[in-house]
C-alpha cells in the first residue's frame, strides 16, 4: 500500500500565559492502522514550555519523535509526537496536548494533528534532525533514509524577521501566526534513499 498525503485533523492555537493545554475536535475520523503525527510549537520570553503529553481521549497512546528547544532570546520549543498503527479514531474526539506553564511573560503556541495512510505499521520512525538557530534560513538534514518509500514531517517556529518558507520538495500542512510568530508544519513522501533536507 503507497504512502497517502497526510489529512489534517485539526488545529489549535493560544497567545497569552498561564496556559497548560490546547485541544481541538478531529475534523474526520482516523482508519485504523494509520500513523498520527501531532505537532507542537510553543514560546515565552521566560521559560521553554515543554510538552508532557499528548492525548485523543485514551484511545491512542502517543511518543515523541523528535525535540528542538533553544535558549535563544525567546524560549521556544517545537515538539512531534506520533502513534503508529492507531486504533480507529471517531470524528468529533478531543485531542489534547498538555505543556508546562509558561512563567510570566508573552506566550504563544500552536498545535497541529494529521493522519496518514500507508506508513508501516511498527517501528515506523527513521531518521531525525532538529536544529535552534538564529538564522534567516534555518535548515536541518537527516541521515540516509532506511528505504526509498518514506514520509518526511517537518515543524518549525520563527519571529521576528525570519520567515520560514519550506523547500519545494515539502508541501505545506500548517501555516499560520500566534502571538507574531509563524507556526509550520509540512511533508514530503521520498522516492528515494538520500537524506531529507528541511527547512
Amino acid at each position: 500500500m503507497a504512502i497517502g498525503n497526510p489529512v489534517i485533523l485539526g488545529t489549535a492555537t493560544v497567545a497569552g500565559s498561564g496556559q497548560t493545554s490546547l485541544a481541538f475536535l478531529t475534523s474526520t475520523s482516523v482508519p485504523a492502522g494509520s500513523l498520527i503525527a501531532v505537532s507542537f510549537a510553543g514560546l515565552s520570553a521566560v521559560s521553554i514550555s515543554t510538552v508532557s503529553s499528548v492525548s485523543d481521549t485514551g484511545i491512542n497512546t502517543y511518543t515523541t519523535a523528535a525535540i528542538s528547544g533553544g535558549a535563544l532570546s525567546d524560549k521556544i520549543d517545537v515538539e512531534l509526537w506520533y502513534v503508529a498503527n492507531a486504533n480507529l479514531v471517531p470524528s468529533s474526539t478531543t485531542m489534547t496536548v498538555n505543556f508546562s506553564v509558561s512563567v510570566g511573560g508573552g506566550f504563544g503556541a500552536l498545535i497541529s494533528a494529521a493522519y496518514v495512510a500507508g506508513v508501516a505499521t511498527s517501528l515506523p520512525k527513521d531518521q531525525t534532525a532538529t536544529g535552534s538557530v538564529t538564522s534567516a534560513s534555518p535548515s536541518v538534514t537527516t541521515g540516509a533514509l532506511a528505504q526509498a518509500s518514506e514520509i518526511a514531517i517537518g515543524a518549525a517556529m520563527a519571529g521576528g524577521s525570519v520567515t520560514v518558507t519550506e523547500a519545494s520538495v515539502f508541501t505545506s500542512l500548517v501555516n499560520t501566526v500566534t502571538n507574531t510568530y509563524q507556526c509550520v508544519a509540512d511533508y514530503s513522501i521520498t522516492s528515494t534513499t538520500a537524506a531529507v533536507t528541511y527547512n
